[in-house]
C-alpha cells in the first residue's frame, strides 16, 4: 500500500555548512539517485526545494539536470519517489508567508500543501530516521505533523531489509489518531 518515498537528498544548511568537496560528493550520489530512479518504469521522481539556489560549487550541468528532473516530475503515479534538495523548513514557510502576503492572507488549509516549496509531497505517515539522532532536521515540518517518528541507530547505509521489515511491524502496532 506504499505509494510515496520521501528522502532528504541535501538540505540547505547541508550545503552551506559542509566543505565544497563533501558538497560535490553529496550532490554526485543523490544525481545518480536520481538517475536510477527516473529509469524505473511506474515510478515518479518528484524533486522539491530550491534548485535554483544550489551553491556554485556543483557543475552546472548538473543543476541543469536537477532543474529538468524537477521539471519532468509530478507527485502523482503508482509509486512517487519525492528527493528535497536545497530544501529547509524555513525557506518552505518564507515561501508560504510569500504567498500569503500576495493573496491577503486568505489561504484556505486545502491549499496550503500547494504553495508550499515542498509542494506534491504528501503526508507522511512514518519518518524513519537515521544516524541516531533524535531530531527532524528541518525535513517536511508541514507534512510530518502526524507521522509516526523511528530513530535507527546506525547509518543509513547500516539500514538493512531486516531492519526495515522491523520498523514495518513497529508501525503497524502504532494507535494513529491523527490529533483527535
Amino acid at each position: 500500500g506504499v505509494k510515496h518515498w520521501s528522502g532528504y537528498g541535501a538540505s540547505h544548511e547541508n550545503i552551506l555548512k559542509r566543505p565544497s568537496e563533501q558538497v560535490i560528493a553529496m550532490f554526485g550520489g543523490v544525481l545518480k539517485l536520481c538517475r536510477e530512479v527516473a529509469k524505473i518504469p511506474g515510478i515518479v521522481l518528484h524533486i522539491f526545494g530550491d534548485i535554483t539556489g544550489i551553491s556554485a560549487t556543483i557543475p552546472s550541468d548538473w543543476k541543469e539536470e536537477f532543474l529538468e528532473f524537477q521539471r519532468q516530475g509530478q507527485s502523482e503515479g503508482k509509486f512517487v519517489v519525492h528527493i528535497g534538495i536545497n530544501y529547509s523548513a524555513e525557506a518552505d514557510f518564507a515561501t508560504l508567508a510569500n504567498a500569503a502576503k500576495r493573496n491577503s492572507g486568505n489561504i484556505t488549509p486545502p491549499e496550503l500543501n500547494g504553495l508550499l516549496l515542498s509542494a506534491g509531497v504528501p503526508d507522511v505517515d512514518l519518518l524513519v530516521r537515521t544516524g541516531g539522532k533524535q531530531r527532524l532536521s528541518s525535513f517536511l515540518p508541514y507534512q510530518l505533523r502526524y507521522a509516526e517518528l523511528y530513530f535507527f541507530p546506525g547509518m543509513w547505509a547500516e539500514f538493512q531489509r531486516a531492519d526495515f521489515e522491523h520498523v514495518l511491524s513497529w508501525f503497524a502496532q502504532q494507535d494513529r489518531n491523527f490529533g483527535e
